[in-house]
């Protein structure tokens, strides 16, 4: 007689689940474990010197993880060997300096469980989320930080934060954030970089770039701005990085600011001496540009504050350029706006605390061999992120912020919002004669650009004039950017060296 047995089904659905649970919980314990640390957790690991009784010890478990040994063998063989099996690991890190925050990433490393070490790299930008500066920077760079991070991404990776548009307060408390180790980079107006490098306030003069509106707005192609800032890279990077920075980038911020006005047009230099016009908190020689320009009255105001203050009817006069007006939406308070740019460009930079990149090539050197690492990539990963970040913001940042730009100018002005009011040639003249001479009055000044970079950049600026006289600013340069007499715009990220 046979015997039927009803809850067979059930027993079967039952010993599979606890199979592929008992599988799932295994491929669990087997995946490696990821490690999230801040930047000023990781000292230890760069500092890290290998006392002379524990070398032997240290570079046995180096060996053997080259060897492919696991957890049990290592532990086996350092017991045996040196005395010390796993329990007494701890002990031992705790002894060579390892904070309690390490301990369970380096002991992982050293029993071949092959852990990720994470690093948190966090940063503030002045443009908010959705703008082009924002939306296209991330767009270019992070992908090229993935792909420059893909080999190494079951030992390193880098996890972005990224606090845009006000978030953190405004450029000099960003500068103050990464001082304190908040975080680790900042993107914004030149403003950022005339509070380390005070040689980049030269940018802040009037009239220092020819302006080329069909090249920017229409064509939406690399112009002046373009060959003279990607020369002068090199050397900015060489005063910030003096004073504790590199640079990530130096780049076009916005465009040519021209003067939008609310209670009639400029049309001569004397209708300047009726408005009201504001500066940044930072800078270092805009002051002394409106005294010449013959404004009223100059206030100190943060970006995010002239809304509200041009509400109130104080600021009467702003120099922006057309994609900030949508951005911080001023176009409520203004009418008129000049046809050629009066006050100047609005150039940006990007810096990084350089300790960051000295801490994770000392890391390498110390560390790497532990990590399963080779010592020096640490370094081509550091030159590697540089010189993504420097050439993906330059090449994709600035062709969409022009397209950008050009939209909004045509927009503004189609719409009606601002009417473009003419500046006659003689009075634009009038206004140059005012400005012109504070290029070499400025100069030398405590806290203003030095008289060798001026001169630096007016020679890049007449090198630009020269070839495109010439006709040697062919397609090749508009579309890739390629210098004709042959400068390489990244060779210095390319060589870039942390001593």
């Amino acid at each position: 007689m046979k015997t039927k047995i009803k809850f067979l089904p059930y027993i079967s659905f039952v010993t599979l689940g606890l199979i592929l649970l008992i599988f799932s919980s295994t491929e669990a314990n087997q995946k490696s474990k990821i490690h999230t640390f801040q930047f000023t957790q990781i000292k230890p690991l760069s500092n890290l010197i290998i006392p002379d009784k524990y070398k032997s010890f240290w570079n046995d478990i180096i060996n053997a993880k080259k060897q492919g040994k696991n957890s049990e063998e290592i532990s086996a063989l350092t017991k045996s060997k040196h005395g010390i099996g796993e329990e007494d690991y701890e002990s031992v890190l705790d002894e060579m300096g390892i904070s309690s925050t390490l301990i369970a990433y380096v002991k992982e490393c050293m029993l071949n469980k092959k852990p990720v070490f994470q690093l948190l790299f966090k940063g503030a930008a002045t443009p908010p989320k959705g703008t082009a500066q924002y939306d296209d920077a991330i767009e270019a760079v992070l992908p090229g930080v993935d792909s420059t991070l893909k080999p190494y991404r079951d030992k390193f990776r880098f996890k972005t934060i990224i606090y845009a548009g006000g978030i953190l307060g405004d450029e000099p408390d960003y500068i103050r954030k990464i001082k304190l180790k908040e975080i680790q980079w900042c993107g914004g107006t030149i403003a950022l970089g005339e509070m380390i490098a005070p040689a980049t306030s030269v940018f802040d003069l009037p009239f220092l770039f020819d302006y080329e509106p069909k090249l920017y707005y229409d064509e939406n192609k690399f112009c002046q701005i373009d060959w003279i800032l990607d020369k002068a890279t090199p050397t900015i990077n060489r005063l910030c990085e003096e004073k504790g920075f590199t640079v990530m980038g130096v780049a076009d911020g916005g465009s040519w600011e021209c003067i939008a006005t609310k209670k009639a047009p400029i049309t001569k230099f004397e209708d300047l001496s009726n408005y009201t016009f504001f500066m940044f908190p930072t800078s270092r020689i805009a002051g002394d540009i409106n005294k010449a320009l013959g404004f009223k009255k100059t206030i100190v105001c943060k970006i995010w504050d002239v809304p509200s203050v041009a509400a109130t009817g104080i600021l009467d006069s702003i120099v922006c350029c057309w994609y900030w007006h949508i951005i911080i939406q001023t176009t409520p308070y203004y009418k008129y706006v000049t046809d050629y740019p009066i006050r100047g460009f609005l150039s940006a930079i990007v810096l990084v605390q350089k300790e960051i990149f000295k801490d994770m090539i000392n890391i390498g050197y110390r560390f790497g061999p532990m990590m399963g690492m080779e010592k020096d990539e640490m370094l081509k990963i550091s030159r590697k992120l540089l010189y993504t970040f420097s050439t993906r913001v330059k090449l994709v940042l600035r062709r969409n912020l022009r397209i950008k730009e050009g939209e909004a100018r045509r927009r503004l002005i189609k719409s009606g919002i601002y009417k473009m009011v003419k500046i006659p040639k003689k009075e634009l003249k009038r206004i140059k004669n005012k400005v012109l001479p504070l290029y070499t009055e400025l100069a030398d000044k405590k806290g203003t650009y030095p008289k060798w970079f001026l001169d630096e950049i007016l020679k890049y600026r007449a090198e630009y004039r020269k070839f495109k006289k010439e006709g040697k600013l062919t397609a090749r340069w508009y579309n890739k950017c390629i210098f004709p007499d042959g400068y390489d715009p990244n060779q210095w990220t390319k060589d870039w060296n942390i001593k």
